[in-house]
């Protein structure tokens, strides 16, 4: 893929929101790698502690784009940065982790090193604590892919390939889009959903993706959640949140149920999925137990009912990864 002549061949969007003390250590690693062919995006969640004071201190260049925005969620921050980003490619990344070193050539050299043009590209990244090295490797694709892509990087079973064997498979910052497939097929993140975002938008590119690239490199270092982060992936949520995002599963589990083609990638992903819905429930019940309960309990008890009653008639068992909690 000769990427000679692009303006702009990666969009970097990163959202903040009250990310201090750990931004400056995302914009450390960032900051030092951006190229002439580099543009990246910031997108400021209505931040109150200072973080967009922080990033402002760095000498940015120009090709940093700032937006401000209301406090309105992680997913309608990587949205407004998408509608603003121009480049080829892009990539989603969170304030609290860090970039890994040349991470930004590593990827220009796969991108100039594929004779196609992937719509989404998966590469390793790791995990660290508060001192930054790495803890552990939670992401690696040498090897593993080769049973999958052919040297064109086409595989026959998507799902599989990227989520199956493997887990944290709702990770998207390790994960890099073709701006065009995205915006042609009109993925967004779901704005109703506020954690485990990253996750509906990764099922929803994969299935409209036809090329698909692997890299070996490490090129994100994820923060261990057991870390006091400060993002939104580790903070309690209402019932209602819980229950979009049960919602929006819901719907991938039928999706791999009924139009889903490929029998392994069908099987592995219906499983992952009814395992989350199940924790998501688990966690509702919990929260109805402290007596928060903000909806309709008769209706929820049905829903609940009914999805498990399908579960257990269309999910094959014997195959099953995963030991569940019903």
């Amino acid at each position: 893929m000769n990427l000679k002549g692009s303006k702009m061949i990666l969009s970097i969007i990163v959202p903040f929101y009250n990310s201090m003390p750990y931004f400056d250590f995302m914009l450390k690693s960032l900051i030092s790698q951006i190229e002439e062919d580099i543009e990246v995006v910031f997108v400021d969640d209505g931040s109150t502690d200072g973080s967009l004071d922080t990033l402002k201190s760095y000498n940015l260049g120009d090709n940093v784009k700032i937006f401000s925005v209301v406090n309105s969620g992680v997913s309608k921050a990587r949205n407004i940065g998408f509608d603003y980003c121009t480049g080829e490619y892009v990539w989603f990344v969170d304030s609290d982790d860090v970039i890994a070193v040349s991470a930004i050539k590593k990827i220009k050299k796969a991108l100039n090193s594929f004779n196609f043009a992937p719509d989404v590209i998966t590469a390793n990244y790791y995990a660290f604590d508060d001192d930054l090295k790495p803890k552990g490797v939670i992401y690696k694709s040498k090897n593993f892919f080769d049973e999958y892509a052919n040297n064109f990087g086409m595989i026959d079973d998507p799902f599989d390939a990227l989520f199956s064997k493997k887990t944290n498979c709702s990770m998207i910052c390790n994960t890099i889009f073709r701006r065009e497939n995205v915006k042609n097929n009109s993925v967004k993140f779901d704005e109703s959903i506020v954690f485990s975002e990253g996750l509906v938008y990764k099922f929803e590119a994969v299935s409209t993706a036809k090329k698909f690239g692997f890299m070996n490199s490490y090129i994100y270092g994820y923060r261990n959640p057991n870390v006091n982060r400060g993002s939104l992936s580790t903070q309690m949520h209402s019932i209602k949140e819980t229950i979009c995002l049960a919602d929006a599963l819901e719907k991938w589990f039928y999706y791999f149920e009924k139009e889903y083609k490929h029998e392994s990638g069908s099987e592995f992903m219906k499983m992952c999925i009814a395992q989350l819905i199940n924790d998501l429930f688990n966690y509702i019940d919990y929260q109805i137990k402290q007596g928060k309960c903000d909806f309709d309990y008769v209706a929820y008890l049905d829903a609940k009912a009914n999805f498990f009653e399908y579960i257990k008639k269309n999910i094959n068992r014997e195959r099953s990864y995963i030991k569940y909690n019903f």
